[in-house]
């Protein structure tokens, strides 16, 4: 990016629903040192990693500030820290498959799909998986050594349904997952013992 500053919309006074009417000076220079001295990860503010970013799975185009793929989640919290010091919008980002726009804008954006990849565990009795942020369907397919036979949801990323005939794994964010409480389901069900040659 050549300007060493770059404007961003802003809300007047976030109490309001209102378009963005006022706009905001990010440094992006010192934002970029500030991130490089403190971020383990790949941060990156050239050309051709903004102009890839800019685009996801939809019609929309939104050239981002920078790029920062995170290797730990201090990453994260370091990139956190640092666009709010600068004043700079923040964008999480997994896979880039939206079909909405929602994984493009110009803010620093965060991609989760690089190495925060690892899946924890799966636990049967609770029917969860913990995994990292950046785990994608294709990686849980893996993990699971077959594929699903209807997937409902991909496109949004808040609440992926995968329907494998024979069980279905929901995949929430947080904020979806606590809303719709699925647990609550099963929580009062007669626990069933499976047998031994077919488990």
């Amino acid at each position: 990016m050549a300007s060493s500053v770059i404007e961003v919309p802003a809300h007047p006074d976030p109490r309001f629903k209102t378009r963005p009417v006022a706009r905001d000076k990010v440094n992006i220079k010192g934002l970029e040192a500030h991130l490089r001295r403190h971020v383990a990860g790949e941060v990156r503010f050239d050309a051709g990693t903004l102009a890839m970013y800019a685009n996801d799975a939809s019609n929309f185009r939104q050239v981002p500030i920078g790029v920062v793929i995170p290797k730990t989640l201090d990453d994260v919290v370091e990139t956190h820290k640092a666009c709010h010091k600068y004043g700079a919008p923040v964008l999480c980002r997994g896979g880039g498959t939206s079909l909405s726009g929602e994984t493009v804008n110009v803010a620093v954006v965060i991609d989760f799909s690089k190495y925060l990849t690892t899946i924890e565990h799966f636990d049967v009795d609770e029917r969860t998986v913990t995994a990292q942020t950046g785990v994608i369907n294709e990686q849980l397919k893996k993990q699971l050594g077959s594929r699903p036979v209807r997937i409902e949801g991909y496109n949004s990323a808040e609440w992926v349904l995968l329907d494998y005939g024979d069980f279905i794994v929901h995949i929430f964010n947080g904020e979806a997952r606590d809303f719709y409480d699925l647990a609550r389901l099963w929580r009062d069900a007669r626990k069933v013992e499976i047998p031994a040659d077919i488990a």
